[in-house]
Formats: C-alpha cells, structure tokens, sequence
C-alpha cells in the first residue's frame, strides 16, 4: 500500500520506478543519486544494486530462476533475488547494450560501438566467456530485439519512422508487420498476437493488436482521424540535413513553420501530434528538419556538433525564404529545441515574422529578440525554473501563457485547447 512503499522509499523524490512481478518488486532511482535500488513490496526490503554514471537502460528478468538482468551506463548486472548475490556479465562489446531481453538463457541486445547504424547482439548466458555475436544488422537503425518461435522480432528506423519487423532466424528471410508509422513498444500477447502502442500521421497514439497469422492490424482504444493534409519526406541535399515538410490540402497556406524538433538527440517523425495537426488544418506548412544531432542517421551524423545543428537550421532559413518568398515565416520551437531556436537567432540575420516556443529549455534567462514571440510554459515543469523564467520573458515584453496544473508539456485538453486558440490568433496577428 502507499504508506509502505512512502516508508520504504523515506518520502524522497523519485527519478524513476518500474515494476515486475505484479508490482511485488520495484526498480528505484532517487532524484540526484546515482544509485539503483530493487525494492521487495512483500517484506519491505530494498537492495543497492548499481550506481549509475550515465544511464540506465532497462531490464529483463529469467523468471524461473528469479534472477533479474539490468544494463546500464555500458555494463550489464545479474541480480539474484533468492540469494541477494550480484555480479557483472562480462562482455567483449563495448558501448551501451540497450533494450535488453531474455529468452532461453540469452540475453539480447542493441549495440552500435563497432557500426554506424545500432544493430542486434545476442549473449549465450551459457558460455563462460560471453561473447556478444552479431545477430542482425541493416543499413538502418535495429533495436528493441524480442525472441518468439522461430522469429527474431525488432524495431527498424526508416527514415525516422519505427517499423515493427520480424526475421526468420532459420532462413534469414525478412517481413515488414507495420509499413508506416511509429511503434513506441510491443510486447507478445495470446494467439499469436502482438501488443503495440503505435501512432501515425492520420492516427494519435493507440494501443493496437497485429495479428501475425491474419497479417491485420487493430486499433483497440481509438481509430484514425481525418487530417486535410499530407507529408512529404526530402532527403539530405544541398548542404541541408533531411526534412519532413507537413503540407495543407485545399486551403491557401497563410505561413510557413520552420521547427526545431524536441530533444537534440531526438527525431521528428511524421506521427500525429495534436498541436501541430492543428496549426495544418488551420492552413500552416510546416517544415521539420532532423538537424545534425538527430538519431536515425547513424552514428556519425548523432554525434556532430553543435554549431553542425545551427548552421543546418540557418541553411533551411535561407531554403525556405527563397522558395517561398510570399509567404510568411516563423520559428517553431519544443523542449530542448528552443535551445537550437534561441542561439540560431542570437547568432543570425532572420527575417521572420515571429518566434513560438512550448516549454522551452534555455541557456540565457531573457532572449534577445526584436520581433513577436509567443512563449508557453508550465509552472511544475521539473526542467525549467519556472519563475526566474517567466519574469525574464515578461521583462522582456515578451507573451507567456502559462498554466500553474502543467509540468513540461500540455497534459489537460483545457489547457490545450487554451494554447491552440492562443496560438492561432499569435500566428495570426
């Protein structure tokens, strides 16, 4: 119950909690401590088990033998729950061993220290020496690897869109179960099925069920929406990195949104998004390059630098305004995006007709800016000090609509519903 786990955990600020076991154990991180702890509900015990430098992945657990597998920073951990005993799995491989999973002994995984691209290892728990071996790899980004039958089922990143995929592990042979659209997570189900929560342009995310024999895929908690609008994916060219532009059917476009996409080392895939399916239907392209940073693209483009990112930005600026030279231009910015967005236009000429940021991190309290801006924050935000922020941009002249029941993104259809027809009438002023 609440007051036992509040007095396991001694009332601190929690980071992260997953469970297993129907709840009966909790893996536990503290916020500002490096430790990993495993909590057993049942006798109110918990275990250090890791302290973590860098990141904690996930784990996976060899249920018959209660023994639990955890992969952080580059190492993996085996936990015994019955004897409290740990101990490191050695492996040749270095890097991140991410999406681990257990099946027959094995533990499987998602490695890119040797490649361009993340491709699929396997560790035989059984040799002594543990030695990862190449299991799968593509031209193209593998990962979250689960084993069912004769099938080795994984995640593929095609041009920013994670495709849910199966490969025979006798024949080799291939087969696409979701040719479009973004799986965030599977896990197998009864009958041959398989559990997914997944999203596309036309569809908001969705808990779905495929049907491996049937080939059919069903939405079980919502269906698709008709959108007056399409996509178009353009490769990298011309010193410009890849770009989906988001175009409006049959309405005359009033402006054109260049968007720097949220999280640096993040993506922008053609998935719905209720913010920017709005400003489309209300007559707005949108253009959303995955600058240098961005994942998807290999190894080598992930880890340019910085100004790599702010001088793509800048390209697609100059891009946009030469093609479109009638139409109105603003920037569009989410989270760690308005980042990129703030010293793109502290470092640059832009002739825009405004700036609109959601829940943007920062490096300076005030931005320098002299055209309109449009800023939306929320007062529980964990990533941005709320008050030194809104009294900066308030200072600065600069329209903030904030909400006191919000943290670092919209979570209440009033509040988004309130900040669309703000939005709006910004972009239409």
């Amino acid at each position: 119950d609440n007051d036992k786990l509040n007095n396991i955990l001694k009332h601190k600020i929690l980071e992260r909690i997953e469970s297993f076991d129907n709840g009966n154990i909790l893996f536990v991180r503290f916020k500002n401590d490096k430790r990993l702890f495993v909590i057993e509900a049942a006798n109110d015990t918990y275990h250090e088990i890791a302290a973590i430098e860098r990141r904690w992945h996930n784990w996976a657990a060899d249920v018959k033998r209660n023994i639990l597998y955890l992969s952080f920073d580059d190492r993996i951990i085996e936990f015994n729950l019955n004897t409290k005993r740990k101990k490191q799995i050695p492996c040749n491989l270095p890097g991140e061993k991410r999406n681990l999973y257990f099946s027959n002994n094995v533990l499987y995984f998602n490695n890119n220290s040797k490649r361009n691209f993340q491709a699929i290892y396997e560790i035989d728990l059984k040799d002594k020496i543990n030695h990862a071996k190449l299991v799968h790899k593509s031209s193209y980004d593998v990962m979250m690897p689960k084993i069912k039958g004769n099938y080795l089922y994984y995640i593929e990143n095609i041009r920013n869109e994670y495709l849910l995929k199966r490969k025979h592990v006798s024949t080799g042979s291939v087969e696409t179960l979701t040719p479009k659209g973004v799986v965030y997570q599977y896990e197998f189900y009864k009958n041959n099925r398989i559990v997914l929560i997944y999203s596309d342009f036309n569809t908001p995310k969705s808990l779905m069920i495929y049907d491996t024999e049937n080939r059919t895929l069903k939405n079980i908690s919502g269906g698709s929406l008709p959108l007056k609008a399409h996509y178009i994916y353009k490769d990298k060219e011309d010193q410009k990195s890849p770009a989906y532009l988001l175009v409006p059917d049959g309405i005359k476009i009033h402006a054109i949104i260049l968007f720097f996409h949220p999280g640096l080392h993040s993506d922008f895939s053609p998935r719905w998004d209720t913010v920017l399916m709005t400003l489309l239907e209300n007559g707005y392209m949108i253009a959303a390059p995955n600058y240098p940073m961005s994942r998807g693209y290999g190894k080598k483009y992930h880890n340019l630098p910085y100004k790599a990112a702010v001088y793509d930005m800048t390209a697609w600026y100059k891009y946009l305004k030469a093609k479109y030279k009638d139409i109105d231009l603003f920037f569009m910015s989410a989270s760690s995006g308005n980042l990129l967005m703030e010293d793109c236009l502290r470092m640059g000429n832009f002739q825009i007709k405004g700036v609109i940021s959601l829940f943007g991190l920062y490096s300076r309290e005030k931005p320098e800016l002299n055209i309109p801006a449009f800023y939306v924050l929320g007062k529980n935000d964990p990533f941005v000090d709320y008050n030194r922020r809104t009294k900066a941009l308030k200072r600065a002249g600069i329209t903030v609509l904030d909400f006191a029941d919000e943290g670092h993104w919209l979570r209440k259809k009033e509040n988004t519903d309130r900040t669309l027809k703000n939005l709006i009438r910004f972009l239409n002023e």
